[in-house]
């Protein structure tokens, strides 16, 4: 018996439990090497360790337990390159995913850190911002119902995990005025998606006139130009607190 395996021995090898190891053989997915009929003790291979190297490694990228017999062929054999095949495809998604969540963390951060730099500037100061780009709706209601600015935001979010881009936590809304009418537009900012985008909006980059405002005052400021963008300022406070907004208009060349 010293060419087998304990259960005991295998569990303690692999670090899985032979409650596991009784589940694996009831799935048809790791039948033991032999059966003692008197004592109802299985044993196993050395070989067999790899093959729960292999359900270990579907266990880690997500898959069913129950798929793993698809990749069992008719001659009871494993499918490796079917298996490195999803493996592969599975793997790539996930990293793709956590470098999207690392990325969103980093614009998190670079937002917060900007909030707190200039939450309690008192007068309008100018910055220089690089070039930016958004994705948008148009907004015809209320800005100050904020269950309806929600709504929209949330398509805006939901549309920027499908195109599998982070958005860079910057989100508001642009207004600018024709015919002396307010033409409102809700945006969420993106880095820079390379493709086209039905409802992406390029602001070129430069000078900007800014000011820090409570939200409830927004309203009351009048613009000195024909656009100007009123983004949200987040430093991720637990507690309620003051919302702010800070309103950009482009500087004028001129001046």
């Amino acid at each position: 018996m010293k060419k087998f395996l304990t259960i005991g021995e295998v569990s303690k090898i692999k670090r899985v439990s032979a409650k596991s190891l009784r589940y694996y053989e009831k799935l048809g997915i790791l039948i033991p090497a032999y059966t003692n009929k008197e004592t109802g003790y299985r044993y196993y291979t050395v070989e067999q360790l790899l093959i729960i190297e292999l359900i270990h490694i579907c266990v880690e990228l997500g898959i069913p337990l129950k798929n793993f017999k698809t990749y069992i062929t008719s001659q009871e054999s494993i499918d490796i390159q079917k298996l490195l095949a999803d493996g592969e495809e599975i793997v790539n998604d996930k990293i793709k995913k956590l470098e999207g969540q690392k990325q969103f963390l980093s614009n998190v951060f670079t937002h917060v850190m900007r909030t707190n730099a200039v939450k309690d500037t008192p007068n309008e100061f100018i910055e220089d911002i690089p070039d930016r780009y958004f994705l948008t709706i148009d907004y015809k209601n209320d800005l100050s119902d904020y269950n309806a600015v929600n709504l929209e935001y949330s398509k805006l979010f939901e549309q920027s995990m499908n195109l599998g881009i982070a958005d860079n936590f910057n989100q508001g809304f642009f207004a600018r005025w024709e015919n002396r009418q307010c033409i409102k537009q809700i945006f969420l900012e993106i880095p820079n998606p390379h493709r086209d985008i039905e409802n992406l909006y390029f602001l070129p980059g430069g000078k900007f006139l800014c000011k820090i405002l409570p939200f409830e005052e927004f309203a009351n400021i009048k613009a000195q130009t024909d656009f100007c963008i009123v983004q949200e300022l987040f430093d991720l406070k637990i507690s309620p607190h003051e919302r702010l907004i800070e309103i950009q208009e482009p500087v004028s060349s001129e001046k």
